[in-house]
């Protein structure tokens, strides 16, 4: 144990809520994970401790990958803070001031259905990889349970279109990025969009990954805490 005063009770605080994380968990894998891998079509690249997610599939000749990462969840949490800070002022002018107690009740009642509507959007990326004739990129969002495309970008080669490092980001920066999406003709739009799906990135896709990233990241929060107990306990 560390020499710090307050190390014994930070450690006991962080099992206490180890604790309670543990045994909200399951042995088995959600429903909806059990479903996505039986059908087969992608498979789930995530590297424990890792924030990004690949999903990757072949198609015909094309290798598939479609990223996103988990810390769009944190929009999701911030708006679930609003709506507790809301509802907290509420009770609190119920009875100093009524109608002020009511315009808050209106704006949770708007807020609540705006969410119902949009809720946790997700930005991913999927790239569509041909040997020797480079990368399509899709920008997009998954949105209650759409696949809304930003943008469409061609690459001349691999390295460039899906290289981490500094020159790769360099020579991304200075390319030509096409058009906004919605400023293409509607029937455009229709046929990217008829391509994506065809390949599985769809409704269904669209519904599981907000889910996958709502899985992980409680997987990641319980490591989380286990590393940060065992640190302060060494």
């Amino acid at each position: 144990m560390g020499q710090g005063l307050s190390d014994r009770d930070l450690a006991h605080q962080l099992g206490e809520e180890l604790k309670y994380e543990l045994a909200e968990e399951s042995d088995q894998l959600p429903e909806f994970l059990q479903d996505f891998k039986k059908s087969g079509k992608f498979t789930i690249q995530d590297a424990p401790g890792k924030d990004e997610v690949h999903l990757t599939r072949s198609f015909g000749n094309e290798k598939i990958t479609v990223s996103f990462s988990i810390s769009d969840i944190n929009e999701a949490q911030e708006s679930q803070q609003m709506d507790a800070d809301l509802e907290s002022l509420e009770k609190e002018l119920q009875e100093e001031n009524p109608e002020a107690a009511a315009r808050v009740r209106s704006d949770l009642n708007e807020y609540a259905e705006d969410e119902a509507l949009d809720t946790f959007p997700v930005e991913i990326q999927v790239a569509v990889e041909k040997a020797g004739s480079g990368v399509l990129k899709f920008d997009a969002l998954c949105e209650s349970g759409e696949i809304l495309i930003s943008s469409v970008i061609h690459y001349g080669d691999a390295a460039t279109a899906t290289a981490d490092t500094a020159e790769a980001n360099w020579k991304r920066r200075g390319m030509y990025v096409g058009p906004q999406f919605g400023q293409l003709e509607e029937d455009l739009q229709t046929k990217f969009e008829g391509y994506l799906e065809e390949r599985g990135i769809d409704t269904g896709l669209a519904m599981f990954i907000p889910l996958y990233i709502e899985y992980k990241e409680q997987n990641e929060y319980v490591s989380w805490l286990k590393n940060v107990k065992s640190f302060v306990e060494a």
